[in-house]
């Protein structure tokens, strides 16, 4: 299988809105434009999807990184975030990179442990049911 890391553009909308539990095409579409959507396509399938958003215009947030199920464990969202962090180091000259994951998905949170981001704070009761956000930092 060829896999393939890069910059979402427009012909990857529709694919790019499977991912997005809010599914605003305008907002996904100018995301694109503004390079804050990265994909994973194996075979020239979008398999896997990345969205930042820029806290105060500087700040890198990952507001979600998503890979089809049956995919997940293959090494997908960490090319995902590799290709992140490479941008964020030569184009922005971030200096860090923050994430957040609800408090009941560990597996969510081991990820980000397992790539060297560290626990930085949390937000109880902002999801639905009541469930927390654990706010993630990594230096780069």
């Amino acid at each position: 299988m060829n896999k393939v890391i890069r910059f979402a553009n427009q012909k990857d909308l529709k694919a790019t809105m499977e991912f997005d539990l809010h599914k605003n095409e305008e907002v996904i579409s100018n995301k694109i434009d503004m390079k804050e959507v990265i994909v994973a396509e194996l075979d020239n399938k979008v398999v896997g999807c990345l969205k930042i958003e820029y806290i105060w215009t500087q700040i890198p947030f990952i507001s979600y990184i998503v890979v089809k199920d049956g995919l997940r464990g293959s090494g997908i969202g960490e090319s995902l975030l590799n290709f992140l962090e490479g941008y964020l180091k030569k184009e922005k000259n971030s200096k860090f990179l923050l994430s957040s994951s609800m408090t009941d998905a560990t597996k969510a949170q081991k990820w980000h442990i397992r790539r060297g981001f560290e626990e930085c704070g949390f937000i109880t009761s902002i999801n639905e049911n009541n469930v927390g956000e654990v706010f993630f930092r990594k230096n780069l």
